[in-house]
């Protein structure tokens, strides 16, 4: 299990390959957004279950985190607070993900400035900058938002709305999505909702109970 839980942890930051979790701020996510997955590692880092895990941490992995702090300038461990994953449809390619926490800026672009396919674009004021994964084989598109927020998709239309929604009005009109996730208990840990169900239904076969579903809602936490 512990290797597992490291597993985890240095693979999100990895596979983000550059990326503060506070709860879900409604104002990052797009009018268009059909479905969110929200994961906020603080409240995580102070639950019963994460004291068991860092118990199970050997020396060895420890070692294993250190490297991995040393290479990208943060620890996994410590450093990652929050990630929110959305989208407007089931296509993995308009998929967003945006992830908070505390970065070697400097650090991660060197890494990134070594990928082959490595680009860059400017939009509306930003840097984008263009990678391919080398693990999945799939291009990914990134910027900065702040220093503690990081915007990764792999398609660039995505990240483009995104750059237009943060520099927009600081209270903009909810997205029906966000307002309805506006029920979450301050608690939650993980927090998944979708919307527009019959959007995803793939065969008339599928689950009676999806068929005559409009949102689905699910949050855990730890009591």
């Amino acid at each position: 299990m512990k290797k597992t839980i490291l597993l985890l942890l240095c693979a999100v930051l990895i596979l983000a390959s550059p990326l503060w979790a506070e709860p879900l701020n409604p104002r990052q996510v797009p009018a268009d957004a059909k479905w969110l997955v929200h994961v906020d590692f603080n409240k995580f880092a102070q639950s019963e279950i994460w004291a068991l895990i860092n118990q199970e941490i050997s020396e060895k992995d420890q070692k294993k985190i250190d490297a991995i702090a040393t290479l990208f300038g943060s620890d996994p461990t410590r450093d990652l607070f929050g990630v929110t994953l959305f989208g407007p449809d089931a296509n993995e390619k308009n998929a967003v993900a945006i992830i908070n926490g505390r970065f070697n800026q400097k650090k991660l672009l060197a890494l990134l400035a070594l990928n082959e396919a490595y680009a860059e674009t400017e939009y509306n004021g930003q840097i984008l900058y263009h990678w391919v994964d080398e693990k999945d084989n799939k291009a990914k598109v990134g910027f900065f938002a702040t220093e503690s927020l990081i915007v990764i998709s792999q398609s660039e239309s995505p990240v483009q709305a995104m750059v237009d929604l943060l520099a927009g009005p600081a209270d903009p009109q909810p997205a029906p999505l966000a307002a309805s996730l506006a029920k979450a208990p301050k608690d939650a840990i993980v927090v998944m909702a979708a919307n527009g169900l019959n959007q995803f239904r793939r065969s008339e076969k599928q689950n009676v109970f999806l068929q005559n579903s409009k949102t689905i809602m699910l949050f855990a936490g730890e009591k």
